[in-house]
């Protein structure tokens, strides 16, 4: 305030930085600016803000000002190009010591070289983390949060900076106790990227899979150690070693304009949800300037239709009686937790079609959710009453289209009504089918704990991939034995995203052109004793492909992960964007 004050009465230019890092203090800054008067106000002054277009700034405060925005640049190309500037020209921590420097020469000029390289590569993996998500949608980056946002970067670089100091002090060190006077200590690298991401980086992001996809991309973009893949190796190229900085510019100019799709580690055809998320967000932006139309009610007769579909809700007490609830078998507690919430679920809805259908006909008032609620359906869009339900978690029943939902919603209760009144457990489990399928996994493990006097801490889930398709198995009667009481439990309705199954050899494949969903054979998931090793990690490769309850990948949708064997190394799935859906888009 007083720096703005002063420069207000001598003329002076004042910049303030990333307002929006200090969101409370804007209203106190619009109350200064307020009180300035051109009687009392210098004719030279001049203040400058730089901020976030999504910053708090007093509407008065943004009416009053002449506000320029900056366009985010798009393209690997023009995103390196906008924040490499100064960092190539950054050389490290100057010491003052000129005989030292002279002693090291050789020593200090690789430390130059090193750090550039690193500012580089975190520029280029800046880069690509934005651009992944930009392309490729959820495939790409399931949830990038704060991560490329220009202090991310700013302090990113910092922590690298800091890394690099401290091995320029072990090194001088080592070369000062050694013969060899340019003797050079390892880990400069490593300790870089260890910084970077506990540090920093890895607590802007959400969920443990992105933070692996982290890692996957720092030791191909930063590092380089791109030993299964191409991935960054092109790129980090063009700084070699001996590089300068106008030759990484010039080396940078030379990309494409748009990078292809196996610079990312991805395939080409899976550009297409980046594109469908654009045009959706294309389409919003233009609905408020559109002609607003006339609003149009669902017909009775479409509601009556839809009340006559709905399923009935399940018996509690048929349920209780064939399924009580015991210490040893957690799994009916988890039967009874899904069948409470789906008849929650119906009577809600069944009853907001009835309120409707009374309304329509004129023997009732027609609320505003009711009216909100007749529109949606004309529409054929789910209400939104119906998907924030409060006893469903946030990615359950996500399907935005009213048919496929009533039709999801209706196999969902069949599901758990043919459970619910057999008196054997399901032959499979339809792990799409659970309104909490986290819930059903940890039944299952409890279920083991419990009967081997084992800590739940201690148990896992092994998975086994079994040979026949899962819809082979519906069309014929080739399907798997069921599990026999402790041994497993068989999981159908799991569907790989941006990879295919080889049935015969039994292992994870790039998916064929076009063709990015596909069903995946029936799981066996066995609970098991804990053990440093994974049963399947002596066979070859295995890929632990995080499964997603709906096609969003975030935190709250994560499910769990399920060893795939691989041909390859993981990091190729990782980069790829591979992973299980419990639903298929559109199905």
């Amino acid at each position: 305030a007083e720096l703005i004050q002063d420069a207000a009465k001598n003329g002076g230019w004042v910049l303030l930085r990333d307002c929006h890092l200090c969101a409370r203090w804007l209203p106190e800054l619009a109350s200064i600016c307020e009180g300035l008067s051109p009687e009392t106000t210098h004719r030279n002054f001049r203040l400058f803000l730089t901020t976030d277009s999504d910053a708090p700034l007093p509407r008065g405060f943004l009416r009053a000002s002449l506000k320029v925005s900056q366009a985010a640049a798009t393209g690997l190309r023009a995103r390196l190009l906008e924040t490499l500037g100064p960092s190539l020209r950054a050389t490290g921590r100057e010491d003052g010591d000129e005989e030292g420097n002279r002693k090291h020469v050789a020593l200090y000029r690789r430390a130059i070289e090193q750090r550039r390289r690193l500012n580089f590569g975190f520029c280029l993996l800046h880069a690509v983390c934005a651009e992944r998500s930009e392309r490729f949608g959820a495939m790409g980056w399931g949830t990038l949060g704060g991560i490329c946002k220009a202090e991310a970067l700013v302090l990113a670089r910092q922590q690298l900076g800091m890394a690099c100091d401290v091995w320029w002090d072990a090194a001088c060190a080592a070369a000062n106790a050694s013969s060899s006077r340019t003797k050079e200590p390892p880990g400069l690298q490593q300790e870089a990227v260890q910084s970077t991401v506990r540090l920093h980086l890895g607590d802007l992001l959400d969920g443990s899979d992105d933070r692996n996809r982290l890692q996957v991309c720092l030791e191909h973009y930063l590092l380089g150690n791109a030993e299964s893949t191409n991935a960054g190796s092109s790129l980090l190229a063009c700084c070699s070693q001996g590089s300068t900085p106008e030759d990484v510019f010039a080396a940078v100019q030379r990309f494409p304009q748009r990078a292809p799709a196996e610079a990312f580690g991805m395939h080409s055809w899976l550009e297409m949800p980046g594109l469908q998320s654009h045009a959706r967000e294309l389409i919003a932006s233009l609905a408020p300037v559109a002609v607003p139309a006339q609003p149009h009610h669902v017909s009775t007769k479409e509601v009556a239709a839809m009340i006559t579909r709905l399923p009935l809700p399940i018996d509690v007490d048929v349920l209780n009686d064939v399924w009580p609830y015991s210490y040893e078998q957690s799994l009916n507690g988890h039967l009874a937790q899904e069948v409470a919430c789906l008849n929650r679920l119906l009577n809600t809805v069944a009853s907001e079609l009835l309120e409707l259908e009374s309304g329509l006909k004129g023997l009732t008032e027609l609320s505003p959710e009711l009216e909100e609620t007749s529109l949606s359906l004309h529409a054929g869009v789910v209400p939104q009453a119906w998907m924030g339900h409060d006893h469903l978690p946030p990615s359950a029943l996500s399907e935005r289209a009213v048919a496929r939902w009533t039709s999801n919603l209706e196999a969902r209760a069949s599901f758990l009504r043919n459970w619910a009144c057999e008196e054997d457990r399901p032959r499979h489990y339809w792990l799409g089918g659970f309104l909490f399928p986290k819930a059903f996994l940890t039944s299952i493990q409890q279920e083991y704990a419990r009967r081997s006097s084992v800590a739940m801490s201690q148990v896992t889930i092994q998975h086994r991939v079994q040979q026949s398709s899962a819809d082979e198995a519906e069309r014929t009667d080739s399907n798997p034995a069921p599990a026999e009481k402790g041994q497993g439990f068989m999981v159908s309705g799991l569907f790989l995203d941006g990879s295919s199954w080889h049935t015969g050899r039994g292992h994870i494949e790039h998916c064929s052109r076009n063709e990015r969903f596909s069903s995946l054979p029936w799981v066996c998931f066995t609970p098991a004793k804990r053990s440093g090793q994974p049963r399947d990690a002596k066979k070859g490769l295995v890929f632990a492909a995080p499964v997603y309850q709906a096609p969003s990948r975030n935190a709250s949708t994560l499910v769990t992960s399920i060893s795939l064997p691989s041909k390859e190394k993981p990091e190729v799935w990782v980069l790829a964007g591979a992973a299980v859906l419990l639903s298929q888009p559109g199905a």
